[in-house]
């Protein structure tokens, strides 16, 4: 039977370790590797530069027929009670198979606005595949009712925006206010933050003051509030509002203790020097 030796180990010592040589590296290797590097670089540059135009053409195209030519089909309106609705879905004025544009869109968000001044946050979007065309609003919540000379009643909301009445607001429901600036004139159409901060803070207080108006000056320099017995608060302005309709509620229990009889007034003129004044109604 032959023996099959698949390898034979070489005889004798192992192999020595390299000697270290002080041979420079050569420079050849790196030039070519940067040469091919910037050749590479030069080819795209070229071709980009060739291909720009063409680039620009076709993605001008693209957007003048591809998002440009988005077709409206049917309205899809959120946010809204059911009595706004219809009136919402009468205000859009697209149809079936008309191109719509986002400009178009922007428009149509600001005439809505300017048409339906009760409601806020109004967008519209067109849907990507769907040919919807996406409406939501909120309505404007009211915080009272604006009492001026012209026969056309306003109302004022949380934000201070001053907005006519759409639905029927029921007498009694919403305290009156009366800005003294707008007398005899065209109201603002939005008020300051101190008038916006004066009606909500007296609104919660409502039921510790039941009053049935306000007067103010658009800037909330000045404030004055008559309750339902005719009993006047004057609070000189927002500042320190909170801590001066928590102290009328106390001056009021303490006048009704007493048995002071309204109506009278409660005067914060110089609450800032430490004092409240009691006055006779005038």
């Amino acid at each position: 039977m032959t023996k099959l030796v698949y390898y034979n180990k070489p005889a004798g010592p192992p192999p020595g370790k390299r000697r270290p040589t002080n041979k420079p590296p050569g420079l050849l290797r790196p030039m070519l590797l940067l040469a091919l590097f910037a050749g590479m670089l030069f080819s795209v540059g070229l071709v980009a530069y060739k291909a720009a135009p063409k680039a620009a053409a076709v993605f001008s195209n693209w957007r003048k027929n591809g998002v440009n030519s988005w077709q409206f089909q049917t309205a899809e309106i959120k946010g809204l009670p059911p009595e706004d609705l219809a009136a919402m879905a009468s205000a859009v004025p697209f149809k079936p198979g008309q191109n719509v544009t986002q400009a178009d869109a922007d428009a149509l968000a600001k005439n809505l606005a300017d048409k339906f001044p009760h409601l806020k946050n109004i967008s519209v979007k067109r849907g990507l595949f769907s040919g919807k065309l996406r409406v939501s609003a909120a309505q404007r919540v009211p915080s009272a009712v604006l009492v001026m000379a012209s026969p056309l009643q306003m109302l004022v909301d949380g934000d201070g925006v001053i907005y006519p009445v759409q639905h029927h607001v029921p007498f009694g429901s919403l305290p009156l206010v009366s800005i003294t600036s707008a007398q005899g004139g065209n109201p603002p159409e939005k008020v300051s933050k101190e008038f916006v901060q004066l009606v909500n803070t007296l609104g919660a207080y409502q039921k510790d003051l039941d009053f049935t108006s306000i007067v103010a000056d658009s800037d909330g320099a000045s404030a004055r509030v008559i309750l339902k017995d005719s009993t006047a608060i004057d609070f000189g302005g927002v500042q320190d509002l909170a801590k001066k309709a928590k102290l009328s509620s106390k001056i009021l229990e303490y006048s009704k203790a007493r048995g002071v009889k309204p109506p009278f007034v409660i005067d914060f003129s110089f609450y800032s020097y430490g004092k409240v004044y009691i006055k006779p109604y005038g």
